[in-house]
């Protein structure tokens, strides 16, 4: 009989986190194991449910806010029942929050993903105050699965130096990307086609962004060093592409530049990776960044900023791009000025060789079935 496994998650909106787990569903082995989502409050505009559906995955929904999302346990418990679950796997707060409050004398066993740095982000967030109260309160809850997943190396690292967390119960399994979606264009006449259809330049060499604009992505440092000294730059433009809180604000700080191309939200972000020559990122913080890896499987060279999950895929293979200080705008000017003299064919050979060894999504899911498996002998 197939291994049944309930993945509670708030919502299924494009995010690094639900990107993952679609990838793990897609690649879960069907003969084994019966993957079902429960979502917590309703979908926006920009939910992947569609996508999820398409996989011929069950996917439920609780319908509640944010904070009934929290606290009401009785709905929870109620699906819970009718589905009969050998495994429940959450995946952020409010996810981890009712899992932990699931009965611990029950037989389901309990598996958390974590994504990121709990102290850094909830104080982004919320402030120092209530952030690290919440990273606090996050890791009493994650304290009573039965196993606790960390998304690279360093998230790992840091749940068990900072938070304690029993090294017997936390391991690492670094995030992977769906190979058959992000890959290199195989005609590089395409490149020039996706940027005729984005309004972009031909010639220009182009680094791209994706991702949330908020403060932690620290885009604002990266509009500021395009415009210090590659503004008058005809050959070098950046492309910032998706949505958040800071997007009126970065638009007004790049306003009449004209190397700089906000491209708003878009569902297809592998064609803006094959429209792109190289990936930048200046996060002050992440867990083990999709987009990244997702640039990477498409052969882009990466220019990262200098933070232990970013040194973690820079350190498999010091070929694939380079690392810079994220409050030192000349450091990353010189740093592009270094990239751009690399041989772009070897780093690009180098690139799929990793891409291949580390992020596989056939390679990487059999680890989360090898864990489900030993929970349950």
């Amino acid at each position: 009989m197939a291994i049944k496994i309930l993945y509670i998650i708030s919502t299924l909106e494009r995010s690094g986190p639900v990107n993952l787990l679609y990838n793990m569903v897609k690649y879960l082995d069907k003969r084994k194991f019966t993957p079902v989502i429960l979502t917590l409050s309703p979908e926006k505009s920009n939910s992947r449910l569609k996508d999820f559906l398409e996989l011929n995955i069950k996917v439920e929904s609780l319908g509640l806010s944010k904070i009934k999302g929290m606290i009401y346990q009785e709905a929870l418990k109620e699906k819970i029942f009718k589905e009969k679950p050998d495994i429940i796997h959450s995946h952020g707060f409010r996810a981890d929050l009712l899992n932990s409050l699931i009965d611990k004398n029950t037989f389901y066993k309990k598996v958390c993903t974590i994504h990121n740095y709990p102290q850094f982000d909830y104080s982004m967030l919320y402030g120092k105050f209530l952030g690290n109260i919440l990273a606090k309160l996050h890791m009493l809850m994650i304290k009573k699965m039965d196993v606790i997943i960390g998304v690279s190396k360093s998230v790992t690292k840091n749940l068990i130096t900072n938070f304690k967390l029993d090294p017997n119960k936390t391991l690492t399994i670094s995030n992977f990307i769906d190979n058959e979606v992000f890959q290199p264009i195989s005609d590089i006449r395409l490149r020039y086609k996706l940027r005729e259809k984005y309004n972009l330049p031909s010639k220009m060499i182009l680094f791209s962004y994706i991702g949330q604009l908020i403060k932690r992505k620290n885009i604002i440092f990266l509009i500021k060093t395009f415009k210090r000294y590659f503004s008058t730059n005809e050959n070098i433009g950046l492309i910032i592409v998706g949505k958040g809180e800071e997007e009126k604000y970065l638009k007004q700080a790049s306003k009449n530049l004209r190397n700089i191309f906000f491209l708003g939200y878009q569902e297809n972000t592998a064609e803006i990776l094959h429209l792109s020559d190289y990936y930048i990122s200046a996060s002050l913080a992440e867990g083990l960044p999709m987009s990244v890896i997702e640039a990477l499987a498409c052969g882009l060279p990466v220019i990262l900023s200098n933070i232990e999950p970013h040194r973690e895929i820079i350190e498999l293979n010091q070929d694939i791009g380079v690392l810079f200080n994220p409050y030192n705008e000349l450091d990353l000017k010189e740093k592009i000025l270094e990239i751009l003299k690399k041989d772009y064919s070897i780093m690009r050979k180098k690139i799929l060789e990793l891409v291949n060894n580390e992020f596989s999504a056939k390679i990487k899911i059999k680890k989360y079935e090898n864990v489900y498996k030993a929970l349950l002998q």
